[in-house]
């Protein structure tokens, strides 16, 4: 590999919990020197972020549409799809009635 590629790059992909989201962010990593002096990026750069808004995409449809669009991509496999599911539905299922309004009101102001 010569200075100017890219060492690799991954998804990092899951629920939050505070924005009521999924999210995911295409990570590229980098070795030390490899972009050359004066230009390391510490490691890590961010390439695509998504998910960032409160209940900007609580399908993981959605979230992989949104992906597809921007980046060459190949679908979630389906076990991630259902643990990703699972996560978010324990979230909502753990709401009081109260914090559920807290949520619906918190979303509805963010949009």
């Amino acid at each position: 590999m010569g200075p100017t590629e890219t060492a690799g790059a991954h998804w990092e992909i899951g629920w939050d919990d505070e924005l009521a989201s999924f999210y995911a962010r295409l990570v590229m990593d980098y070795e030390p020197g490899e972009l050359g002096e004066g230009l390391d990026p510490d490691g890590e750069v961010v390439a695509f972020s998504y998910g960032e808004r409160p209940g900007q995409y609580i399908d993981v449809d959605a979230l992989e549409s949104v992906m597809a669009d921007e980046v060459s991509w190949n679908p979630l496999p389906g076990d991630l799809v259902a643990k990703l599911e699972a996560d978010r539905d324990r979230f909502l299922a753990a709401l009081t009635e109260a914090e559920s309004r807290q949520l619906i009101e918190r979303l509805a102001a963010a949009s």
